[in-house]
């Protein structure tokens, strides 16, 4: 028995005039969008200093390059010293002047002090609980002081002397101890007297020389990971699907992080001993015992400050 079915086959010139109309609309659109940004492109640049023509999503991310300083370097020979940039939706203004860059950096400092958000800094800074990348506010000014008076200052450099003393002493013992027939990096071994140094003064602890390089390491991805360029960081609705794979590296890092140094807070809390040297991670979690205080320190403000640190 035959069974007809009740399903009408559209007309080959139907289908066509179809396919004709909506490839039309289509293109009419974009080139309606198109006109639209050029619009206020131009209408924009009347109220910004010039700069190159931005396309339609990505701006002028097509001109920048594997080396973006040198692209904006040349871009400026053109534009001149004061150069609006479109990064994405994000507005750049590059400065390659030093005069002009003494009015930002230090005339009108507070109106630029605010660094732009990114994936890379919310990640590896407790989302901006340090001083490095967290907005400019009383917040930031409180905890700079605190970290500046207690490490920074000219009464803990001296007391530290000491270990900085010791510290290049090793060093220096370690490359005459060394293989002669091996080479010796000079990178290297300055990276991990520095790493000791700064561990020291910061953790009241000495590692290992396999502890330091863990450290070095981690160091290097956490400079690569900020300084790589982004894709979601420019075209956010793009963040989601994690395209160059960095999202996910930063997350790895960040619980790498996030175990040293929460096993360093839990070392120093256990540890009760008023003869011990106080460090930075002691004096952290003396301003988060203050319930008082005009900021509360939380544990993640201690865990970022240390990450800058």
């Amino acid at each position: 028995m035959a069974v007809e079915l009740g399903f009408q086959q559209r007309p080959v010139s139907e289908s066509v005039e179809f396919n004709v109309t909506l490839t039309t609309a289509l293109t009419l659109i974009f080139v309606v969008l198109v006109a639209v940004w050029g619009f206020f492109s131009r209408r924009s640049k009347a109220r910004l200093p010039p700069g190159p023509f931005p396309l339609p999503i990505i701006g002028n991310l097509h001109m920048l390059g594997e080396l973006p300083h040198r692209a904006m370097a040349a871009l400026s020979m053109k534009y001149g010293p004061l150069m609006s940039l479109r990064l994405g939706p994000a507005l750049a203004i590059v400065v390659s002047s030093p005069e002009i860059a003494r009015e930002f950096l230090k005339t009108h400092d507070q109106l630029f002090a605010n660094k732009p958000p990114s994936a890379a800094t919310k990640h590896l800074s407790y989302n901006f609980a340090d001083i490095a990348f967290t907005p400019y506010s009383p917040y930031w000014r409180h905890m700079r002081k605190l970290c500046a008076l207690e490490l920074l200052s000219s009464k803990p450099l001296d007391y530290f002397r000491f270990i900085r003393e010791e510290e290049a002493s090793a060093m220096i013992r370690s490359i005459i101890n060394s293989d002669d027939s091996l080479p010796l990096s000079i990178k290297q071994t300055v990276s991990c007297l520095s790493t000791a140094i700064i561990c020291r003064m910061a953790f009241n602890r000495k590692y290992s020389d396999q502890e330091l390089r863990a450290f070095n390491s981690m160091i290097r991805e956490s400079f690569l990971l900020l300084g790589s360029f982004n894709i979601g960081d420019y075209i956010p609705y793009l963040d989601w699907m994690d395209l160059q794979g960095l999202n996910r590296r930063m997350k790895k890092l960040h619980k790498t992080h996030d175990y040293l140094l929460e096993k360093v807070i839990e070392e120093h809390v256990a540890r009760n001993d008023p003869k011990m040297t106080h460090d930075l991670v002691d004096v952290l979690l003396a301003a988060s015992a203050e319930k008082d205080g005009e900021f509360q320190v939380s544990r993640d403000s201690i865990k970022g400050v240390l990450f800058v640190s």
